[in-house]
């Protein structure tokens, strides 16, 4: 699995963009990172907004959290000619945790089934043409509980192995669920372990 390069060096703020013409249409590519499923409908909504007189805004995702969950839409154009093709790239490229949009503003000419495939298609693709990729690597869960009093500690030692947390206070303990690569929690459980020794 790969995801873009979300460096500042590589990567717009928040998004990257790309604007194709096809017979009159105006396909505006836009490809955001994905942290969380929620932001798809947020995005969503916001582009719609900002793009109030465009004919659709079709967008395709694909995230990784334990699992991979993908979906697509087509915002009214004919099924399967805009969403599907959009996560048919993603896909080939073998692409997680990002958002592809594609903001279609309609020329006055028809292009048919194929031929909005092959436009939505085009778009994405010449869209991530201008990025790069890193490989991906999964997030592992594990859960933990510690003494309150070790909490500062613990939390010392999360940030610097870069592992992120949810942390749930019961009584004298706080549970937590940690999320990082296989390899900082490994290094993670070593410092904690030898904390614990002490």
């Amino acid at each position: 699995m790969n995801t873009l390069d979300f460096k500042p060096d590589s990567f717009k703020p928040n998004f990257y963009e790309n604007t194709l013409e096809v017979k009159g249409s105006k396909f505006i590519s836009l490809i955001y990172p994905l942290q969380h499923l929620d932001e798809v409908k947020k995005l969503t909504l916001e582009l719609k907004a900002s793009h109030k007189k465009a004919s659709h805004v079709v967008n395709a995702f694909r995230f990784y959290d334990v699992h991979i969950v993908e979906g697509s839409s087509d915002d009214g154009e004919p099924k399967g000619s805009a969403g599907e093709p959009l996560l048919s790239v993603l896909r080939g490229k073998d692409l997680v945790n990002v958002v592809a949009f594609c903001v279609r503003y309609f020329g006055g000419i028809k292009l048919g089934v194929g031929g909005l495939v092959r436009a939505y298609s085009t778009s994405l693709n010449d869209n991530l043409a201008a990025l790069s990729t890193i490989k991906f690597e999964p997030l592992e869960k594990l859960e933990l509980v510690v003494n309150i009093s070790y909490f500062n500690k613990v939390t010392h030692l999360l940030n610097k192995h870069q592992v992120t947390f949810e942390s749930e206070f019961e009584g004298g303990s706080v549970s937590l669920v940690l999320k990082a690569p296989k390899a900082n929690l490994e290094s993670f459980m070593q410092d904690y372990k030898a904390f614990m020794r002490l």
